[in-house]
């Protein structure tokens, strides 16, 4: 099960990218993508590609062009990937989970499989680090988003999530529980350009679309 908000290694750091722009970002990052529904999906950088869970199982996908928002992902040390050696651990973990469904993750992670949102959190933490920590991510990138629009502040985040006493004052009526990760069809099906699968209904594979692999 994973450890709810911080973990005995410390604190995450959040840094919103410019402009939800997220070419650039280096293999092994853990990225918050955010729709303008403010649907939340998490994702780690590969070599070409992006990777989380979507359509219940795990994928690679394109992201087409920037974002309404985006985030990444600071971790403390000593899990921090400084050397090659440790993005290179990142894609090893990260491709022993390609195509794998829901259930076959839930069970690696002993984690309720029906919840994506979290189990995505946790697959993607492991990849990095190597243990399936709950860091609160979605909440840090709500509370660094809510931090920004009311400070106008230019300055990263650094430090886990700043004290929220009620999340509902960060995402309407929504609760933790009812706020969730997940991506709708129609929330970032516009800057998507591929998928693992045919059926997903993330994409128009009627437009230009390729298939990743890891």
């Amino acid at each position: 099960m994973g450890l709810d908000g911080q973990t005995p290694c410390g604190t995450i750091g959040v840094e919103i990218l410019p402009e939800g722009d997220v070419e650039g970002l280096a293999v092994g990052e853990h990225v918050v993508l955010e729709a303008a529904s403010g649907a939340l999906l998490q994702a780690l950088r590969l070599a070409d590609c992006f990777f989380a869970i979507r359509s219940g199982r795990v994928q690679t996908f394109q992201v087409a062009r920037k974002l309404p928002a985006a985030s990444v992902v600071r971790y403390p040390p000593p899990f921090n990937l400084e050397l090659e050696a440790d993005r290179a651990a990142v894609l090893h973990r990260a491709r022993q989970f390609v195509g794998l469904d829901v259930s076959t993750v839930g069970h690696y992670l002993q984690e309720d499989p029906t919840n994506e949102a979290l189990l995505t959190e946790l697959l993607i933490t492991f990849c990095v680090t190597g243990m399936h920590w709950n860091w609160r991510v979605a909440e840090a990138h709500k509370a660094e988003r809510h931090f920004k629009a009311a400070q106008g502040s230019r300055n990263p985040f650094v430090g886990g999530p700043r004290p929220i006493s009620n999340v509902d004052e960060l995402s309407g009526n929504d609760s933790p529980e009812t706020a969730k990760t997940q991506m709708s069809s129609h929330a970032l099906g516009c800057a998507i350009l591929a998928s693992h699968d045919p059926n997903c209904p993330f994409v128009n594979l009627d437009a230009a679309c390729r298939t990743s692999e890891v």
